[in-house]
């Protein structure tokens, strides 16, 4: 992807998006399976996301990770092979092989 990672615009996009959809974190946090503080402690207390949670949290939001996290959409057809990779990273690499 090329770009650094940086906490406070992940920070930024996810609040955007929040009120953009005029809905609390307490809202968003428990419709992702979180707990009604999660997203609290992630834009206001320093906490930092896991991966897991980050994505459960855009699914619900209708974002992207890779957008939350970078700034940047990725075509569909690609976050499909980024989903199909998290799912089976074994299947993954032996395409992975073959391709090279």
């Amino acid at each position: 992807m090329g770009q650094q990672f940086d906490i406070e615009k992940m920070r930024e996009r996810l609040d955007v998006e929040i009120r953009r959809q005029r809905r609390s974190r307490t809202e968003v946090s428990l419709a992702s399976g979180q707990s009604k503080g999660y997203l609290t402690n992630v834009l206001t207390r320093g906490q930092i996301p896991t991966v897991d949670r980050l994505d459960a949290i855009c699914r619900e939001l209708g974002l992207s990770l890779p957008y939350v996290m970078y700034g940047t959409q990725i075509p569909a057809d690609a976050e499909e092979i980024f989903e199909l990779m998290q799912e089976n990273p074994e299947r993954f690499r032996a395409l992975l092989t073959l391709l090279k």
